[in-house]
């Protein structure tokens, strides 16, 4: 019966160990996805840039000489 009780008490360790990694990993995500919301947020209200202005694309679509 002792014996039972050390191996559960070990398998109590092992999992309070688990979990902290899992509680650790999942911080870990949350300030990436709180990143990827500031950063959406700051590129949507960002002013409108089109791709040919910012490319100094002709109304053909090849690139021309910056002014």
């Amino acid at each position: 019966m002792e014996h039972k009780i050390i191996e559960l008490e070990k398998q109590q360790v092992d999992l309070k160990e688990k979990i902290c990694q899992m509680e650790s990993c999942a911080r870990e995500r949350g300030v990436e996805l709180d990143n990827l919301k500031s950063e959406f947020k700051a590129t949507s209200s960002a002013p409108c840039f089109s791709v040919s202005q910012g490319l100094n694309l002709s109304k053909e679509g090849t690139r021309v000489q910056a002014r």
